[in-house]
Protein backbone atom coordinates (compact mmCIF):
# COMPACT_ATOMS: atom_id res chain seq x y z
CA UNK A 1 0.00 0.00 0.00
CA UNK A 2 2.54 2.44 0.79
CA UNK A 3 4.28 1.70 -2.50
CA UNK A 4 0.99 2.71 -4.33
CA UNK A 5 0.89 5.78 -2.31
CA UNK A 6 4.08 7.30 -3.09
CA UNK A 7 4.02 5.45 -7.10
CA UNK A 8 0.45 7.75 -7.72
CA UNK A 9 1.84 11.32 -5.54
CA UNK A 10 3.15 12.31 -8.51
CA UNK A 11 0.18 11.52 -10.64
CA UNK A 12 -2.71 12.87 -8.07
CA UNK A 13 -5.01 16.22 -9.19
CA UNK A 14 -4.67 19.20 -8.08
CA UNK A 15 -7.09 21.56 -6.57
CA UNK A 16 -8.05 22.76 -10.05
CA UNK A 17 -10.27 24.17 -11.57
CA UNK A 18 -9.07 23.78 -14.58
CA UNK A 19 -10.08 25.61 -18.39
CA UNK A 20 -9.76 23.60 -21.21
CA UNK A 21 -9.96 24.94 -24.77
CA UNK A 22 -9.78 22.65 -28.03
CA UNK A 23 -9.16 23.13 -31.46
CA UNK A 24 -10.35 19.81 -33.87
CA UNK A 25 -10.52 19.06 -37.67
CA UNK A 26 -13.43 16.43 -38.06
CA UNK A 27 -15.41 13.80 -40.90
CA UNK A 28 -18.44 12.16 -40.49
CA UNK A 29 -18.35 8.32 -40.28
CA UNK A 30 -20.92 6.89 -41.42
CA UNK A 31 -23.44 7.14 -44.42
CA UNK A 32 -25.24 9.28 -45.19
CA UNK A 33 -23.68 12.16 -43.54
CA UNK A 34 -20.07 10.87 -44.90
CA UNK A 35 -20.17 11.42 -48.84
CA UNK A 36 -22.94 14.66 -48.44
CA UNK A 37 -20.97 16.16 -46.05
CA UNK A 38 -17.29 17.26 -46.21
CA UNK A 39 -14.63 18.00 -44.05
CA UNK A 40 -14.70 20.62 -41.46
CA UNK A 41 -13.85 21.59 -38.34
CA UNK A 42 -14.65 22.35 -34.39
CA UNK A 43 -13.68 24.23 -30.71
CA UNK A 44 -14.97 23.69 -27.32
CA UNK A 45 -14.81 25.41 -23.96
CA UNK A 46 -14.77 23.15 -20.83
CA UNK A 47 -14.94 24.15 -17.27
CA UNK A 48 -13.10 21.17 -15.28
CA UNK A 49 -13.71 21.30 -11.63
CA UNK A 50 -11.81 18.21 -9.61
CA UNK A 51 -14.20 15.91 -7.38
CA UNK A 52 -11.23 13.52 -6.30
CA UNK A 53 -7.51 12.51 -6.64
CA UNK A 54 -8.15 11.31 -10.25
CA UNK A 55 -11.74 12.04 -11.18
CA UNK A 56 -13.34 16.03 -12.16
CA UNK A 57 -17.04 17.37 -13.08
CA UNK A 58 -17.52 19.09 -16.58
CA UNK A 59 -19.35 21.72 -18.20
CA UNK A 60 -18.78 22.54 -21.65
CA UNK A 61 -19.79 24.43 -25.29
CA UNK A 62 -19.14 22.73 -28.03
CA UNK A 63 -19.76 24.11 -31.98
CA UNK A 64 -19.12 21.96 -34.90
CA UNK A 65 -19.40 22.93 -38.35
CA UNK A 66 -19.29 20.31 -41.59
CA UNK A 67 -18.33 21.53 -45.31
CA UNK A 68 -21.31 20.54 -48.10
CA UNK A 69 -19.70 17.44 -49.51
CA UNK A 70 -21.77 15.55 -52.72
CA UNK A 71 -25.36 15.57 -53.53
CA UNK A 72 -27.11 12.34 -52.49
CA UNK A 73 -27.17 9.40 -54.92
CA UNK A 74 -31.19 9.79 -54.86
CA UNK A 75 -32.26 12.90 -57.64
CA UNK A 76 -35.66 13.45 -55.17
CA UNK A 77 -33.47 13.91 -52.41
CA UNK A 78 -32.16 17.63 -51.69
CA UNK A 79 -28.35 18.65 -51.54
CA UNK A 80 -27.10 18.47 -47.83
CA UNK A 81 -26.24 22.16 -46.84
CA UNK A 82 -23.07 22.95 -44.78
CA UNK A 83 -23.75 20.91 -41.23
CA UNK A 84 -23.55 23.31 -38.15
CA UNK A 85 -23.97 22.41 -34.46
CA UNK A 86 -23.66 24.66 -30.98
CA UNK A 87 -24.29 22.44 -28.15
CA UNK A 88 -24.43 22.38 -24.30
CA UNK A 89 -23.20 19.20 -22.27
CA UNK A 90 -21.81 17.78 -18.72
CA UNK A 91 -19.77 15.02 -18.10
CA UNK A 92 -16.92 13.71 -15.95
CA UNK A 93 -13.44 13.51 -16.29
CA UNK A 94 -11.19 10.81 -15.53
CA UNK A 95 -7.04 12.22 -15.72
CA UNK A 96 -3.84 9.87 -14.80
CA UNK A 97 -0.95 11.45 -14.86
CA UNK A 98 -0.98 13.60 -18.13
CA UNK A 99 -3.08 10.93 -19.78
CA UNK A 100 -7.04 11.64 -19.65
CA UNK A 101 -10.45 10.63 -20.56
CA UNK A 102 -14.12 12.49 -20.78
CA UNK A 103 -17.08 11.78 -21.35
CA UNK A 104 -20.09 14.07 -22.02
CA UNK A 105 -23.96 13.95 -22.94
CA UNK A 106 -26.16 17.62 -23.70
CA UNK A 107 -28.24 19.26 -26.10
CA UNK A 108 -27.57 20.49 -29.42
CA UNK A 109 -28.56 22.87 -31.60
CA UNK A 110 -28.98 21.51 -35.58
CA UNK A 111 -30.91 22.39 -38.50
CA UNK A 112 -33.75 19.81 -37.44
CA UNK A 113 -34.06 21.83 -33.91
CA UNK A 114 -32.92 20.78 -30.57
CA UNK A 115 -31.40 17.03 -30.83
CA UNK A 116 -29.89 15.07 -27.84
CA UNK A 117 -25.71 15.03 -28.34
CA UNK A 118 -23.08 12.45 -27.02
CA UNK A 119 -19.22 13.18 -26.76
CA UNK A 120 -16.17 10.92 -25.88
CA UNK A 121 -12.67 12.55 -25.79
CA UNK A 122 -9.21 11.02 -25.12
CA UNK A 123 -5.88 13.44 -24.84
CA UNK A 124 -2.73 13.94 -23.23
CA UNK A 125 -1.68 16.98 -21.73
CA UNK A 126 2.31 18.33 -21.88
CA UNK A 127 3.49 20.70 -19.53
CA UNK A 128 4.70 24.27 -21.15
CA UNK A 129 5.26 26.77 -18.31
CA UNK A 130 3.65 27.73 -15.13
CA UNK A 131 0.13 26.64 -15.03
CA UNK A 132 -0.35 26.32 -19.05
CA UNK A 133 -0.63 23.11 -20.55
CA UNK A 134 -1.14 21.98 -24.22
CA UNK A 135 -1.57 18.01 -26.15
CA UNK A 136 -3.00 16.24 -28.85
CA UNK A 137 -6.72 14.91 -28.23
CA UNK A 138 -9.12 12.47 -30.30
CA UNK A 139 -12.47 12.69 -30.15
CA UNK A 140 -15.79 10.95 -31.15
CA UNK A 141 -19.19 12.91 -31.21
CA UNK A 142 -22.85 11.26 -32.09
CA UNK A 143 -26.02 13.78 -32.16
CA UNK A 144 -29.47 11.85 -32.59
CA UNK A 145 -31.32 12.45 -35.55
CA UNK A 146 -35.13 12.81 -34.17
CA UNK A 147 -36.79 15.25 -36.81
CA UNK A 148 -35.55 13.77 -40.05
CA UNK A 149 -37.95 10.61 -40.93
CA UNK A 150 -38.03 10.96 -44.38
CA UNK A 151 -34.28 10.02 -44.10
CA UNK A 152 -33.29 9.18 -40.62
CA UNK A 153 -29.73 8.42 -39.33
CA UNK A 154 -27.30 10.25 -36.37
CA UNK A 155 -24.67 11.96 -37.42
CA UNK A 156 -21.23 10.53 -36.00
CA UNK A 157 -18.40 12.49 -35.93
CA UNK A 158 -14.61 11.79 -35.69
CA UNK A 159 -12.41 14.88 -34.03
CA UNK A 160 -8.48 15.45 -33.80
CA UNK A 161 -6.63 18.21 -32.45
CA UNK A 162 -5.32 19.90 -29.76
CA UNK A 163 -6.12 20.84 -26.51
CA UNK A 164 -4.53 24.38 -24.18
CA UNK A 165 -5.55 24.19 -20.61
CA UNK A 166 -5.35 26.29 -17.88
CA UNK A 167 -4.98 25.07 -13.64
CA UNK A 168 -2.26 24.86 -11.19
CA UNK A 169 -0.86 21.33 -10.24
CA UNK A 170 1.03 21.97 -7.05
CA UNK A 171 1.30 18.05 -6.72
CA UNK A 172 5.32 18.17 -7.32
CA UNK A 173 7.40 14.67 -6.66
CA UNK A 174 9.68 14.92 -3.69
CA UNK A 175 13.44 16.04 -4.62
CA UNK A 176 15.59 12.69 -4.57
CA UNK A 177 17.27 11.90 -1.39
CA UNK A 178 20.55 13.18 -1.61
CA UNK A 179 23.80 12.11 0.79
CA UNK A 180 23.59 13.61 4.30
CA UNK A 181 25.74 16.92 4.87
CA UNK A 182 28.40 16.26 7.76
CA UNK A 183 27.45 16.40 11.13
CA UNK A 184 28.93 19.86 12.72
CA UNK A 185 32.13 19.75 13.80
CA UNK A 186 32.24 19.12 17.93
CA UNK A 187 33.16 22.24 20.04
CA UNK A 188 36.28 22.40 20.36
CA UNK A 189 37.95 22.53 24.11
CA UNK A 190 39.10 26.39 25.36
CA UNK A 191 36.96 27.46 22.95
CA UNK A 192 36.66 32.00 22.46
CA UNK A 193 33.99 33.00 24.80
CA UNK A 194 32.08 34.46 21.58
CA UNK A 195 33.27 32.45 18.54
CA UNK A 196 30.68 34.25 15.96
CA UNK A 197 31.47 37.47 16.95
CA UNK A 198 28.20 38.98 17.22
CA UNK A 199 28.12 40.17 20.93
CA UNK A 200 26.22 37.21 22.81
CA UNK A 201 28.42 35.36 24.84
CA UNK A 202 28.44 31.12 23.78
CA UNK A 203 27.08 30.72 26.94
CA UNK A 204 23.85 32.53 25.88
CA UNK A 205 24.19 31.85 22.13
CA UNK A 206 21.46 29.71 20.85
CA UNK A 207 23.26 29.56 17.55
CA UNK A 208 27.08 30.05 18.52
CA UNK A 209 28.69 28.82 15.58
CA UNK A 210 26.53 31.66 13.34
CA UNK A 211 26.42 35.52 13.40
CA UNK A 212 23.20 36.66 14.55
CA UNK A 213 21.07 38.70 16.43
CA UNK A 214 20.70 39.43 20.64
CA UNK A 215 16.78 38.46 21.30
CA UNK A 216 17.78 38.21 24.87
CA UNK A 217 13.89 38.16 25.61
CA UNK A 218 13.66 34.76 23.49
CA UNK A 219 16.45 32.61 24.39
CA UNK A 220 15.87 29.90 21.78
CA UNK A 221 16.51 32.52 19.29
CA UNK A 222 19.10 34.64 20.93
CA UNK A 223 22.47 34.96 18.96
CA UNK A 224 20.65 33.54 15.36
CA UNK A 225 19.98 34.95 12.22
CA UNK A 226 16.52 36.70 12.03
CA UNK A 227 14.26 33.98 11.91
CA UNK A 228 10.33 33.29 12.49
CA UNK A 229 11.33 29.92 13.89
CA UNK A 230 11.96 29.18 17.38
CA UNK A 231 12.33 26.38 19.87
CA UNK A 232 10.14 25.93 22.88
CA UNK A 233 11.21 23.58 24.90
CA UNK A 234 11.88 20.36 22.85
CA UNK A 235 9.35 21.61 20.32
CA UNK A 236 10.19 23.45 17.01
CA UNK A 237 7.32 26.17 17.19
CA UNK A 238 6.31 27.40 13.57
CA UNK A 239 4.64 30.64 12.34
CA UNK A 240 2.59 28.79 9.92
CA UNK A 241 2.24 24.71 9.41
CA UNK A 242 3.18 22.94 6.46
CA UNK A 243 0.72 22.25 3.84
CA UNK A 244 0.04 19.25 2.00
CA UNK A 245 -2.59 18.35 -1.05
CA UNK A 246 -5.41 16.70 -0.02
CA UNK A 247 -5.27 12.49 0.49
CA UNK A 248 -1.27 12.91 -0.87
CA UNK A 249 2.03 13.04 1.02
CA UNK A 250 3.27 15.86 -1.74
CA UNK A 251 4.07 19.42 0.04
CA UNK A 252 2.46 22.21 -1.25
CA UNK A 253 5.12 24.61 -3.48
CA UNK A 254 3.76 27.52 -0.91
CA UNK A 255 5.53 25.78 1.60
CA UNK A 256 9.00 25.03 0.74
CA UNK A 257 10.15 28.26 1.58
CA UNK A 258 9.29 27.22 5.37
CA UNK A 259 11.03 24.00 4.86
CA UNK A 260 14.22 25.65 4.19
CA UNK A 261 14.08 28.23 6.49
CA UNK A 262 13.38 25.33 9.16
CA UNK A 263 16.35 23.39 7.56
CA UNK A 264 18.52 26.79 8.00
CA UNK A 265 17.32 27.08 11.67
CA UNK A 266 18.63 23.23 12.39
CA UNK A 267 21.80 24.20 10.93
CA UNK A 268 22.60 26.98 12.71
CA UNK A 269 21.79 25.75 15.93
CA UNK A 270 24.76 23.40 16.39
CA UNK A 271 23.61 21.81 19.50
CA UNK A 272 20.64 19.48 17.77
CA UNK A 273 22.10 16.06 16.97
CA UNK A 274 18.41 14.63 16.36
CA UNK A 275 14.82 15.76 14.87
CA UNK A 276 11.81 13.50 15.06
CA UNK A 277 9.79 14.68 12.36
CA UNK A 278 5.68 13.80 12.94
CA UNK A 279 3.43 13.34 10.68
CA UNK A 280 -0.48 13.60 10.62
CA UNK A 281 -3.29 12.92 8.68
CA UNK A 282 -7.23 14.44 8.80
CA UNK A 283 -10.13 12.15 10.11
CA UNK A 284 -11.16 10.91 6.72
CA UNK A 285 -9.90 7.42 5.85
CA UNK A 286 -9.68 4.34 7.55
CA UNK A 287 -6.89 4.33 10.58
CA UNK A 288 -4.35 2.15 8.84
CA UNK A 289 -4.48 4.45 5.69
CA UNK A 290 -4.33 7.78 7.35
CA UNK A 291 -1.29 6.01 9.58
CA UNK A 292 0.74 5.06 6.44
CA UNK A 293 -0.45 8.79 4.68
CA UNK A 294 1.18 10.29 7.59
CA UNK A 295 4.14 8.44 7.37
CA UNK A 296 4.85 8.99 3.49
CA UNK A 297 4.10 12.97 4.54
CA UNK A 298 6.98 13.01 7.22
CA UNK A 299 8.74 10.64 4.73
CA UNK A 300 8.38 13.97 2.24
CA UNK A 301 9.18 16.63 4.55
CA UNK A 302 12.39 14.67 5.72
CA UNK A 303 13.35 14.60 1.50
CA UNK A 304 13.18 18.28 1.78
CA UNK A 305 15.60 19.15 4.72
CA UNK A 306 17.89 16.54 3.55
CA UNK A 307 18.26 18.62 -0.21
CA UNK A 308 17.99 21.60 2.12
CA UNK A 309 21.24 20.67 3.42
CA UNK A 310 20.27 19.11 7.34
CA UNK A 311 22.41 16.85 8.42
CA UNK A 312 21.17 16.22 12.04
CA UNK A 313 19.37 12.61 12.26
CA UNK A 314 16.25 12.43 10.85
CA UNK A 315 13.62 9.95 12.52
CA UNK A 316 10.19 10.07 10.97
CA UNK A 317 6.96 8.52 12.43
CA UNK A 318 3.19 8.48 11.27
CA UNK A 319 0.88 8.89 13.52
CA UNK A 320 -2.32 9.35 11.48
CA UNK A 321 -5.47 10.84 13.12
CA UNK A 322 -4.27 10.40 16.16
CA UNK A 323 -4.06 13.79 18.47
CA UNK A 324 -5.50 16.04 16.66
CA UNK A 325 -4.89 19.87 16.46
CA UNK A 326 -8.62 20.77 16.48
CA UNK A 327 -11.70 18.59 16.55
CA UNK A 328 -14.20 19.13 14.09
CA UNK A 329 -15.02 18.01 10.34
CA UNK A 330 -15.60 21.32 8.36
CA UNK A 331 -12.71 21.72 5.69
CA UNK A 332 -10.75 24.42 7.78
CA UNK A 333 -10.62 22.13 10.46
CA UNK A 334 -9.77 19.22 8.60
CA UNK A 335 -7.10 20.85 7.31
CA UNK A 336 -5.55 21.88 10.63
CA UNK A 337 -5.23 18.31 11.22
CA UNK A 338 -3.23 17.59 7.79
CA UNK A 339 0.29 18.57 9.33
CA UNK A 340 3.78 17.96 10.26
CA UNK A 341 5.34 18.63 13.79
CA UNK A 342 9.06 18.66 14.68
CA UNK A 343 10.69 17.48 18.46
CA UNK A 344 14.34 17.87 18.59
CA UNK A 345 16.52 16.27 21.17
CA UNK A 346 19.80 18.08 21.89
CA UNK A 347 23.83 16.79 22.31
CA UNK A 348 23.41 17.74 25.85
CA UNK A 349 20.09 16.04 26.59
CA UNK A 350 20.77 12.91 29.33
CA UNK A 351 17.21 11.65 27.73
CA UNK A 352 18.99 11.21 23.64
CA UNK A 353 22.09 8.86 25.18
CA UNK A 354 19.96 6.48 27.46
CA UNK A 355 17.21 6.05 25.07
CA UNK A 356 19.15 5.84 21.91
CA UNK A 357 17.70 9.18 20.13
CA UNK A 358 14.22 7.85 20.52
CA UNK A 359 11.13 10.10 20.28
CA UNK A 360 8.75 10.30 23.45
CA UNK A 361 7.34 13.44 23.56
CA UNK A 362 4.95 13.03 21.36
CA UNK A 363 1.95 10.15 21.65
Amino acid sequence: MAGALFALAGTARAEGPYVHARASAGHALTEPQSSELGWGGGGALVLDVPIGKYFGLELGGTALALSQGAPPENPAFAPRQAGTVFGATGGIRLSHGHAWVDAAAGIAATGNGAQPMAQVNLGYDIHVRGRWYVGPYVGYTQIADLGDTLRPGDARVLLFGFQISFGEKSDAPPPPILAKAPRPRPIVARAPVDRDGDGVADAEDACPDVFGIPTPAEPSTNGCPPTSVKLTGDRIELPDRIYFDFDSPSVKQRSLPLLKQIAEYIQARGDISQVDVDGYADQIGTEEYNVELSRLRAENVKSWLIQYGVGSRLVTHGYGDSNPRVHGTTIAQLRENRRVEFYVQRIDDPAFHLDGGAHASNP
